[in-house]
């Protein structure tokens, strides 16, 4: 009944991931904070669906097709049971450094008998001054027991993917209102 507001608070939080990419604990929050309101989405989902003939066994079929759907499921549990949820964070550094060439040109006429009748050149143009770029440095979170090779902002827009996928199956074929 409320699966379709609480996808929007799971976007919400997604977004503040993404925002807080470059702080750990804003992040981590953030995240926690998604786990949360998207693990509703599929509460909700269960209990209208479970008044509907024919719903548990449509539900059971989205979780247990949905590796996603299982995985961000159980963080959830975890997460709010057992231990606060935690990442792998890794930092890439991407380098970039500016090359200027310059170049001239040598022209050399010469007749048949390989005398030189004219010589010529251009002089080299001087480059401009190399621009200084900075360094980026960007933050990337995975979780250690995720399977693939996602990142954590990659799953979870996954799992928003698939939750509306699912809550719009259900909508359409009656076993929940969205």
């Amino acid at each position: 009944m409320h699966e379709l507001f609480k996808i929007k608070e799971s976007q919400h939080f997604y977004e503040q991931m993404k925002e807080n990419i470059n702080d750990r604990d804003k992040f981590i929050f953030s995240l926690s904070a998604f786990l949360v309101s998207s693990r509703s989405v599929l509460q909700y989902a269960l209990n209208e669906a479970q008044t509907k003939r024919n719903g548990q066994t449509w539900y059971d079929s989205w979780v247990g097709r949905s590796a996603i759907l299982r995985f961000f499921r159980d963080k959830r549990n975890i997460s709010i049971h057992d231990e606060p949820v935690t990442v792998v964070q890794g930092i890439n550094l991407t380098v970039t450094e500016q090359l200027s060439i310059s170049e001239a040109v040598f022209i050399r006429v010469m007749d048949k008998d390989g005398n030189v009748i004219e010589e010529r050149s251009s002089l080299p143009e001087v480059p401009p001054p190399p621009v200084e770029i900075p360094p980026v440095v960007t933050h990337v979170y995975k979780f250690s027991n995720w399977s693939g090779t996602e990142d954590v902002l990659t799953l979870a827009k996954s799992y928003i993917d698939d939750l509306r996928s699912m809550i719009n199956d259900g909508i359409n074929r009656g076993f929940i209102t969205g």
